[in-house]
């Protein structure tokens, strides 16, 4: 904690005390819902050797809340998918909202063993009923007809978000719709935001500085829309 604080401090001293406040929040959350989403995890420990992934951290409580006031959910409509579901705090979270699915891919089992335990102890409070738990390699998996949200974390490298993007726009041109895409990130991956940036059919819909000082930017897709 000591050593973060000081690293903190160090990048970027205007957020540290709302950093500080968020891991108070982050507990509180943790107590309240009665889950357990906050360890880290490497990919060296998960037995995963995934060139371009990255360590398993989830996002702030405070920032997916503020984030998804972002989002027009149109109840029992818009179905959610979170690339890298880890130990399914977004899931979560996402469920407490009225999508008519919540789909997570994780190509970790014993993370997504983990979000199994962690939305059965939480379902009776859920407003999404409906949650999918997927364990594949994010590259290959081929992006359902019905997703309408698609959210990252920075989950994985640049070159792993190109090839996640490109299945989401084959996706739309098999079955074209509106399409949002959520990503929450920080100065540290710039090449993540640059992917989405400067990729030909999204252009940025809204964007907001979170509590924890990272960005929360909303894409959404200007080909493929289906009218």
């Amino acid at each position: 904690m000591i050593r973060e604080i000081t690293s903190r401090l160090r990048r970027n001293p205007r957020y540290l005390w709302r950093w500080v406040f968020d891991r108070v929040y982050d507990r509180y959350f943790e107590w309240k819902l009665g889950i357990s989403t906050s360890q880290r995890y490497t990919l060296e420990q998960l037995g995963i050797d995934l060139p371009g992934g990255y360590q398993y951290q989830p996002i702030s409580y405070g920032d997916f809340r503020q984030f998804m006031k972002l989002v027009p959910i149109r109840p029992q409509q818009d179905v959610f998918l979170d690339f890298g579901s880890g130990m399914g705090r977004a899931l979560c979270l996402a469920a407490t909202h009225p999508f008519r699915k919540v789909i997570g891919v994780e190509i970790s089992p014993d993370l997504n063993a983990i979000a199994e335990k962690n939305i059965s102890r939480l379902r009776h409070k859920l407003q999404c009923q409906d949650i999918q738990i997927v364990t594949s390699d994010a590259t290959t998996y081929a992006v359902h007809a019905d997703v309408t949200i698609a959210y990252f974390f920075t989950p994985f490298s640049s070159d792993i978000l190109a090839k996640v993007l490109d299945n989401i726009a084959r996706s739309l041109r098999e079955n074209p719709r509106q399409l949002l895409i959520l990503y929450c990130g920080s100065s540290i991956y710039p090449g993540l935001q640059s992917q989405l940036v400067n990729c030909p059919w999204l252009t940025i819909r809204s964007e907001t500085i979170l509590p924890t000082g990272r960005v929360g930017t909303v894409y959404e897709n200007k080909m493929w829309t289906g009218g």
